[in-house]
């Protein structure tokens, strides 16, 4: 039997970008382009003054924000995917955030997030990247030629905007067990004795 070569622990001569490993049709893609025009001035004042370097909010706004999109509430699951998924390591500039910070900007951004997940769902249903029922936008009024199709009712926009609401309570809610369960502690690190 004949098997497609592998390339088990090859290294690269010139590695790849990430951008590369994307298929351009992706999700992420939007999601980085969005975020990287938004203003996000009255977040940066916060971080001005002595202290350590902070993670670029607009970084930290993309992880929450395809973290959402994919199903991934956990603080902790969306670290983790910053070392280990290249869509996460291309959003993140390959940054690696902790938990604790991304659950901190999560807490103290909720309205900004919306806001800016709402103009995401917008653009992707604009696109028809996504339907009403799976995802949701907000209600922006642009001038646009519109068809009737794509106009949205109060009530769709109310619906959605609480979908939006609902989907990060239950990020914030699920650290909050997470942190009870594992404290400090990272679920995904082997044991010492392991390592040998």
């Amino acid at each position: 039997m004949a098997f497609i070569r592998r390339l088990h622990n090859q290294n690269w001569l010139f590695p790849p970008s990430i951008s590369d490993l994307i298929d351009e049709n992706h999700i992420c893609r939007l999601v980085d382009e969005v975020v990287e025009s938004i203003d996000l001035g009255n977040i940066e004042e916060r971080y001005d003054g002595p202290g350590s370097p902070a993670y670029h909010p607009k970084v930290m706004m993309k992880l929450l924000i395809q973290g959402t999109i994919d199903g991934i509430r956990s603080s902790r699951r969306i670290s983790k995917a910053t070392k280990e998924n290249v869509v996460y390591m291309y959003l993140s500039d390959r940054l690696n955030p902790d938990f604790r910070t991304i659950c901190r900007f999560r807490k103290d951004n909720l309205d900004v997030i919306k806001l800016v997940f709402a103009e995401i769902i917008k653009l992707a249903r604009g696109m028809d990247m996504v339907k009403l029922g799976h995802l949701s936008i907000d209600g922006t009024k642009i001038k646009a030629s519109a068809s009737n199709f794509s106009v949205l009712s109060k009530e769709e926009l109310d619906e959605i905007n609480e979908a939006i609401d609902m989907e990060l309570q239950r990020g914030i809610a699920v650290d909050e067990v997470e942190d009870d369960i594992y404290e400090n502690a990272n679920p995904d690190t082997l044991p010492k004795s392991f390592k040998g």
